[in-house]
């Protein structure tokens, strides 16, 4: 589920204030269950303070808009050919990172190398950046490890998934 701020309200503050608020409702609507998996906006920093402590048993995630822009802008400032592989993440019908399954990419439980991960991914035309380990899903991090060492093993389970950059909806 995802819980956006509004362009409609007048200052960032209101706008955080009624996500927080619409968060707060949906928890308490699904308190006698998990409840849903939620991604919430927020557009001050600050306020992402006040989930510090609850969103560890909780399947909430924020993201700050205006720091992920003013990350974008400072990189791009930094390394301008970098403004290309931003315009393609972020542009309509662009290329989107997700997550997939090893078995969509024939790759079966075990250990393997992360360069022979890549080289099967790379074989179907898309990008690998990491991997979401699903016995860790509930940890801080979400169970999600992005660009391990080309030479550093993984032992896989069939539930794993491989984070990668795609332009494909197959």
């Amino acid at each position: 589920m995802l819980l956006l701020r509004s362009e409609k309200l007048k200052t960032s503050s209101e706008s955080d204030a009624r996500t927080i608020l619409a968060h707060l409702l949906l928890r308490q609507l699904t308190a006698e269950t998990t409840g849903p998996h939620v991604l919430m906006e927020l557009t001050d920093p600050d306020n992402s303070r006040l989930f510090e402590h609850r969103l560890e048993n909780e399947q909430t995630e924020i993201v700050v808009t205006s720091r992920v822009v003013s990350h974008i802008v400072a990189r791009v400032a930094l390394r301008r050919e970098l403004r290309c592989v931003f315009d393609e993440l972020f542009s309509p019908g662009g290329c989107d990172i997700v997550f997939r399954g090893i078995a969509d990419y024939d790759v079966s439980p075990g250990r393997h190398v992360f360069s022979d991960l890549q080289k099967a991914v790379d074989a179907r035309g898309d990008v690998a950046l990491g991997l979401r380990r699903d016995q860790d899903r509930r940890k801080k991090t979400g169970g999600i490890l992005l660009n391990p060492g080309r030479d550093e093993e993984l032992d896989l389970a069939a539930e794993d998934a491989l984070v990668v950059l795609s332009a494909a909806d197959w």
